[in-house]
């Protein structure tokens, strides 16, 4: 009974801030930026204590898709300086959302792919392309846009990173999804496994979903699957550049290797251990060439 009183407390807060986000006459990044919060807070809530039954859930993120169709109209109204900071806003959101959407529904993945198809729309817009989710400079320079590291107002993007990695995941199991985020995963793939610096930042960005208590581990596979991906067909750069501070990547790929260690420890079966303990293996294998 509690949860259906705070999911449709949720569904209030999620309508009314769409209704008003609409209306918004000035300061519009301010004033989205100071809703956001809150309906990334009754998401998160909803998230960790999802149950896979409840259709209130899934509503819920249909009408968080509802606030980000409103913010992207509110974005077409501004100037240019002004649209840039409201869009890479309504990236981080996007962004987070997937990552919320991933927790509570990963375990029915047939439900979840149409609202990671929904959401993989606004990607372009907000100037967000897989490459650059992936491997972490998009998901970095819309977080520098949007606040600095005394803005308490970003917290609600505690798993933004988390979300840069699922949608690219996601492109890679989905065509559709792909063609929907106006990406060309061939080219994608092929770019991590002939650079080896994107090939790292790739690894380091994946340890937020190896790592994730909190998703399934349907989507997990899905994750090594791709590792696998660009792992399997990467081309060795025989002449390094001597210039390269390899050091940088150091504590990333350390921490993707315990994550990928944690998945091997924690599967539920003898096939996602063998397949994570291969990943764990090609990962450790360059790691010491660096």
């Amino acid at each position: 009974m509690e949860d259906a009183v705070a999911h449709r407390r949720g569904s209030g807060t999620g309508r009314r801030k769409r209704d008003v986000i609409i209306l918004i006459k000035r300061r519009h990044f301010e004033q989205v930026k100071a809703a956001v919060p809150v309906i990334l807070g009754v998401l998160k809530s909803v998230s960790l204590g999802a149950d896979e039954e409840d259709k209130g859930t899934e509503d819920l993120f249909h009408k968080a898709i509802a606030v980000a169709d409103s913010i992207q109209a509110v974005c077409r109204k501004l100037e240019q300086k002004d649209e840039k900071r409201l869009c890479a806003l309504l990236g981080m959101f996007v962004l987070q959302v997937m990552a919320l959407v991933s927790i509570a529904m990963g375990h029915n993945i047939s439900s979840l792919l149409p609202i990671m198809l929904h959401l993989s729309h606004f990607l372009p817009i907000c100037g967000l392309s897989y490459e650059g989710l992936i491997t972490g400079p998009d998901v970095d320079k819309s977080t520098t846009i949007c606040g600095d590291e005394g803005d308490d107002s970003m917290a609600c993007f505690s798993h933004v990173k988390h979300g840069g990695s699922l949608a690219v995941i996601w492109g890679y199991k989905s065509n559709e999804i792909s063609v929907a985020a106006d990406a060309d995963f061939e080219a994608v793939k092929n770019e991590l496994q002939q650079n080896q610096t994107k090939r790292w930042q790739a690894i380091g960005m994946l340890k937020h979903v190896f790592s994730s208590v909190d998703l399934s581990w349907e989507l997990k596979v899905h994750a090594l699957d791709f590792l696998l991906c660009i792992m399997d067909g990467c081309v060795r750069q025989e002449i390094q550049n001597d210039n390269m501070d390899h050091s940088t990547y150091m504590p990333a790929l350390y921490t993707a290797l315990q994550a990928i260690e944690m998945v091997i420890i924690y599967a539920p079966n003898a096939v996602l251990r063998k397949k994570s303990f291969d990943a764990l293996l090609k990962v450790k294998a360059f790691f010491l060439a660096l």
